[in-house]
């Protein structure tokens, strides 16, 4: 995914966590890094959770009131699937004998 992203023109930045993301006028403008550089950006795009980009990363006056206690009540529902897979094997499969 990240090729992708970087062969329509988007920059990853590696090496530091995000400490703010910054807001200017109603807008995000860029980030603010955990170790002291700032990047700006006519488009900046968060692979955080949802949580921690919006609960943690900007400031709460810069959320629409709805919008910031849609967030707060957010809940991940989701499946956890463990499978065992073996060499030759498929769990839950009988081995047949292999036609001609």
């Amino acid at each position: 995914m990240n090729d992708c992203f970087i062969d329509h023109g988007g920059k990853t930045i590696t090496g530091s966590g995000v400490e703010q993301i910054i807001v200017k006028n109603g807008k995000v403008t860029g980030v603010a890094m955990e170790d002291g550089n700032e990047y700006y950006s006519d488009v900046v795009v968060s692979n955080m959770t949802f949580p921690r980009t919006f609960l943690e990363c900007m400031d709460a006056k810069d959320l629409k009131p709805e919008f910031l206690r849609k967030v707060k009540n957010f809940k991940i529902r989701g499946l956890l699937r463990k499978s065992e897979h073996r060499p030759g094997r498929l769990a839950g499969f009988r081995r047949t004998a292999r036609q001609p």
